[in-house]
């Protein structure tokens, strides 16, 4: 996650389950910094990364022994450790974030099962996430892009499908199912993505 002039990274696994968050300004060449930890060690797949100017969130992710339903937040120009910003609307992990300045996404995951559910945090403020929508088909290891109006979920994996080369769009203020945006060149999941309509609004 990020603003205009930092970037985070959240979590991983090293190989165990880590807890670290650290930074780096984008303007200079250099090593990542530590910034602080996760309330737990948190073992991120490509989950929820979500951030506005002022806010970088993470949400769910593999919690040993299972997928957890917390969401943290950080503010990004500052260090320190990671707070309690409430839950998903199901433990998941393996899902797609974007955000606006306002509203963050978290679309598709893995529960059980691979789900479709696209569900929105408001990032201001803390609370539970909400239900927003449905994707086109259920997904998980997807990747989110976005700028300040639309989220295009891209890629992933189910099981009919391993990988998926299905890109999905809503249009972040509203609620609603996702429709179709078209096909990625090839089939493909696990990936990192990120838009350069900045100030900290768009990147994932």
């Amino acid at each position: 996650a990020s603003n205009s002039s930092r970037f985070l990274t959240a979590g991983g696994y090293t190989p165990s389950l880590s807890n670290v968050i650290d930074y780096a300004a984008f303007a200079t060449f250099g090593n990542a910094t530590d910034f602080g930890d996760l309330t737990g060690a948190n073992y991120i797949m490509n989950v929820g990364q979500i951030n506005s100017p002022v806010r970088s969130i993470f949400g769910g992710g593999y919690l040993a022994p299972a997928s957890t339903n917390v969401i943290e937040y950080v503010t990004t120009a500052s260090t320190g450790d990671a707070q309690d910003f409430g839950d998903l609307i199901a433990a998941r992990y393996g899902q797609g974030g974007a955000s606006s300045s306002v509203r963050g996404l978290n679309m598709g995951g893995y529960t059980s099962t691979e789900v479709n559910t696209i569900g929105y945090i408001t990032i201001a403020s803390t609370g539970n996430e909400q239900d927003f929508g449905d994707l086109t088909v259920t997904a998980y290891k997807t990747s989110g892009i976005c700028n300040n109006t639309r989220a295009i979920k891209q890629g992933g994996q189910n099981p009919s499908s391993n990988p998926l080369d299905v890109m999905d769009f809503v249009t972040i203020a509203t609620t609603g199912n996702a429709s179709d945006f078209g096909d990625l060149p090839a089939a493909n999941k696990y990936m990192g993505s990120s838009s350069d309509g900045h100030g900290g609004l768009q990147s994932s």
